[in-house]
């Protein structure tokens, strides 16, 4: 008897574990906060009904001058902007969002080009689209996007805070935490590839391994993508590629945690 009861409670706390979880992730896909800047009228309106149709809470833009005044950027799930914008590009949005706002940003972009799309990630964004693109794969890339970003929910007891140097590695809040109390400002694609290295610490780590864990980059020259991020990391860490505390790089291969 005593052993139904219990069997019971487990599969209980299962499922209400199930539901908690279920309800975070409707936070970050369905129902999300997005800023979406666009000025072409006619890509506007359609994005902006299709992904209200999808769930999402969209605030459209045609531009993004005074977007901070638009807008409480630090309530804003996801930007969406595209790269040639009137006024102020996307580029220099992305600069102004980086300032108070670590949300995902995905740059869309009718240029093809490796140099802009490099450009783009160097600045700050976290994925990079081509134009045309259609509405359920943009759909598909956000919701693989936020995805990478929702909180994960671990007991107390299974917390896992890594230290390495003056630096904290804090998995509930996603963070990167220096000793001092600041945090090092890492996005979330930032973070999936530092914890990622971490992980292995001690083990060598081709590009190829990081790209399969990772949901949000186009496969198109992933492995500039990759050394891309890889620098803003240790930039955000002050680790100097050429004698380095954390991430050393393996020539040919990919990256080692020595941290």
């Amino acid at each position: 008897m005593a052993f139904c009861i219990y069997f019971v409670n487990e599969v209980y706390d299962k499922l209400l574990m199930s539901q908690i979880i279920k309800a975070i992730q409707y936070r970050f896909s369905m129902g999300a906060h997005i800023v979406f800047i666009e000025d072409d009228e006619n890509i506007n309106s359609m994005f902006t009904e299709f992904l209200s149709s999808e769930g999402y809470n969209v605030t459209p833009f045609s531009d993004g001058l005074n977007i901070d005044e638009k807008c409480i950027l630090e309530k804003v799930d996801l930007f969406l902007l595209d790269y040639e914008l009137p006024g102020k590009n996307g580029l220099d949005l992305v600069l102004d969002i980086r300032k108070q706002s670590q949300a995902p940003i995905i740059l869309l972009s009718g240029n093809s080009t490796d140099v802009e799309k490099i450009i783009g990630l160097e600045t700050g964004a976290d994925d990079y689209l081509l134009k045309p693109i259609l509405p359920r794969e943009l759909a598909a890339r956000i919701k693989a996007v936020l995805r990478r970003c929702q909180p994960v929910i671990q007991a107390e007891d299974e917390t896992r805070d890594t230290k390495f140097g003056p630096w904290f590695l804090d998995d509930n809040q996603h963070q990167v935490i220096h000793v001092d109390g600041h945090d090092a400002g890492l996005t979330a694609t930032e973070y999936d590839i530092l914890s990622i290295l971490i992980a292995a610490k001690g083990r060598k780590v081709s590009r190829d391994q990081i790209f399969q864990n990772l949901d949000k980059l186009e496969s198109d020259s992933y492995d500039r993508s990759i050394d891309i991020l890889i620098g803003r990391i240790r930039k955000k860490l002050g680790d100097d590629p050429k004698n380095p505390e954390y991430i050393k790089t393996i020539r040919g291969i990919g990256y080692l945690f020595i941290g």
